[in-house]
C-alpha cells in the first residue's frame, strides 16, 4: 500500500474509532460529528493527492480520477458561490445534525445521511488504495 494510502486509512480509523461516549451524550450526534471530521480528512488527503498530480492519476488510475473530479463538482450554492460536491455532502449532515437537536428531522434522515457520508469516504479511500500495485522484482 501506498504511504498515503496508509496514512488515509490510519486518518479514518482514528476519527471513527469506537470512542466511548461521554455521559448523557447522544450517539447518533456524536456519531455524525465524527463522520464530518473524518470525511473532511478523506476529502481533502486525497482531492490534494489527486490535485498534485492530476495527469497521472486521469491516466493510470481514472476511477479514483473520476470520482476525485466528481467531488469537486459544484453541487450547491451559497448565496451565488458554487460549492463542491464533497463540502455539500459535510455541510448537509451538520444541516441535519443542528435540525436533529432542535427535534425537526428524525433519526432515521440523519443516521442515512452518516450513511451515506461514510459510504463516500470509504468509496474514494478504497479507489486511491487500488492505485497501489506492488513493486516489481
Amino acid at each position: 500500500m501506498k504511504p498515503f494510502g496508509f496514512l488515509l486509512t490510519l486518518v479514518v480509523g482514528a476519527l471513527v474509532a469506537c470512542a466511548p461516549l461521554q455521559k448523557g451524550a447522544d450517539p447518533l450526534i456524536v456519531r455524525a460529528e465524527q463522520a464530518e471530521r473524518a470525511a473532511l480528512s478523506t476529502f481533502d488527503l486525497v482531492l490534494n493527492i489527486d490535485h498534485a498530480n492530476r495527469d497521472f492519476f486521469r491516466t493510470n488510475a481514472p476511477a479514483f480520477h473520476s470520482f476525485c473530479e466528481w467531488l469537486r463538482e459544484p453541487d450547491c450554492s451559497d448565496g451565488t458561490n458554487q460549492i463542491p460536491r464533497a463540502i455539500c455532502l459535510i455541510r448537509r449532515i451538520d444541516n441535519l445534525r443542528h435540525r436533529y437537536k432542535d427535534q425537526r428531522a428524525d433519526s432515521n434522515e440523519l443516521a442515512t445521511a452518516v450513511s451515506m457520508l461514510q459510504a463516500t469516504a470509504a468509496h474514494v479511500s478504497q479507489l486511491y488504495s487500488q492505485t497501489a500495485k506492488p513493486n516489481a522484482p
